[in-house]
């Protein structure tokens, strides 16, 4: 057994890398997977589309703007978290992965999108945030219910449930700012994203959705 422990002295830059690129893709993975009806981690990752998605994640989108130490290989740790999301023997649940996105959400994808929306495009945490959204309205694609589990959840559901048209329930939802800690021009950006990658799915189904984006050029 060769350990993968590491002494550093910048413990920030490393957690950073992790809320970043596994645990971004961790909640990537579970709404995603949630929502087409999978249990376990390993079985999103058994759907070629969804692979792609993730692996996309964080090639393209994560890895160009993210600080490494001088020694850190991004690739190999891209490989390493990908090859962890599809061992079948750890029965990773979806469902405990889900749990409490209103605060994980904000640590895991926010710092991306800021970075990147200055002169970048960000459509996969765009679309990962979009999913999370669809989720908290509760069933999946199948129509069958989702368990949402959340210390936000009251206010979130009084936000999705509202009998507004759609894109005033994406302005509310936005503008949580315990979640959305953002400036107007990041809000712009994400509601009109957030808009068009949800009538997507509702539209052409979430499947055609991910192959979209994966076939997209950043």
């Amino acid at each position: 057994y060769k350990s993968n422990i590491k002494i550093v002295d910048n413990v920030g830059l490393y957690e950073n890398i992790k809320l970043r690129f596994l645990n971004a893709s961790h909640s990537a993975v579970s709404y995603i997977g949630l929502l087409l009806g999978y249990k376990f981690v390993h079985e999103v990752m058994e759907d070629y589309d969804c692979y792609k998605f993730i692996y996309n994640f964080m090639n393209l989108e994560v890895s160009p703007i993210v600080k490494v130490p001088k020694d850190f290989n991004k690739s190999k740790y891209i490989n390493i978290v990908l090859e962890r999301f599809k061992n079948p023997h750890l029965n990773d649940e979806l469902k405990r992965i889900s749990i409490d996105g209103s605060y994980k959400i904000n640590i895991r994808l926010l710092d991306t999108i800021k970075d990147r929306l200055s002169d970048k495009n960000c459509s996969y945490s765009s679309f990962i945030i979009t999913c999370w959204f669809k989720f908290l309205f509760g069933k999946d694609i199948n129509n069958n219910l989702i368990e949402i589990n959340d210390p936000n959840k009251k206010t979130l559901l009084g936000i999705i449930n509202n009998k507004n048209n759609i894109d005033q329930i994406i302005e509310n939802f936005l503008n949580y700012k315990f979640v959305f800690d953002i400036n107007k021009k990041d809000k712009s950006f994400l509601k009109n994203n957030i808009k068009t990658y949800f009538n997507n799915i509702n539209n052409y189904g979430l499947k055609n959705s991910i192959q979209n984006i994966n076939n997209s050029k950043l």
